[in-house]
């Protein structure tokens, strides 16, 4: 199974969560890596500072990184239906249609129905704090 892992912000909570889904999917046997970006998705769907150039091959070189993936899974610390998930979160799940890959979301904290889900985009919601929880979502979906 091919994984692709990618966070909005680099902050320590995504951060820990994604090395410990990277882990336990490597684990479990499958081809799992982080997307490769010079900048994080949020100041690549966000206004901000930065070449136009430069951004749109950050942009180009993110969503190339969904061809041929079987699992997309989306790591940040929170998501409420007040955000719907934000910019990022619906960008992802558009480059995960375009693959044809199901997009899953792993938060710190998460107050979504599977309904809203699935209205975002978003195949499943999970939270994940512990390595456990972390194990449980991975044998979900290998």
């Amino acid at each position: 199974m091919s994984v692709l892992l990618l966070t909005d912000t680099p902050s320590p909570g995504n951060q820990e969560r994604l090395d410990l889904m990277l882990q336990e999917f490597q684990a479990a046997g499958a081809v799992a890596e982080t997307a490769q970006s010079a900048v994080s998705l949020r100041e690549l769907t966000g206004p901000g500072p930065g070449t136009t150039a430069g951004r749109r091959e950050s942009w180009d070189r993110l969503a190339r990184q969904f061809a041929g993936r079987e699992l997309i899974v989306y790591v940040t610390d929170e998501v409420t239906i007040a955000d719907a998930g934000g910019h990022c979160l619906r960008q992802a799940a558009s480059w995960a249609q375009a693959a044809a890959a199901p997009l899953i979301l792993v938060a710190g904290s998460c107050s979504v129905s599977t309904r809203q889900f699935r209205a975002m985009g978003v195949e499943a919601g999970y939270e994940v704090r512990t390595p456990a929880e972390a194990r449980r979502v991975v044998q979900t979906w290998v």
